[in-house]
């Protein structure tokens, strides 16, 4: 927890497994610029989760994801 938190952040971060996530009954995933846009279509295409861990949770078998981007 950065103290203080950026602005952007006006909240204390919590951090979660990829198993926890993939228990969960419900999934969503905020993506916030054309950046972090780019950075989710090398994921969905196939990316190694070592590498980018979204892609974990992305291509899960059980996994009820959601995902928002905005500009």
């Amino acid at each position: 927890m950065p103290r203080p938190l950026p602005p952007e952040a006006p909240f204390d971060r919590i951090s979660l497994t990829a198993s926890r996530l993939l228990r969960a009954r419900e999934s969503l995933l905020a993506v916030t610029g054309e950046g972090k846009r780019a950075v989710l279509h090398r994921a969905q295409a196939g990316a190694d989760p070592a590498v980018m861990p979204v892609a974990a949770i992305l291509h899960a078998p059980l996994a009820a994801l959601q995902i928002h981007w905005s500009p």
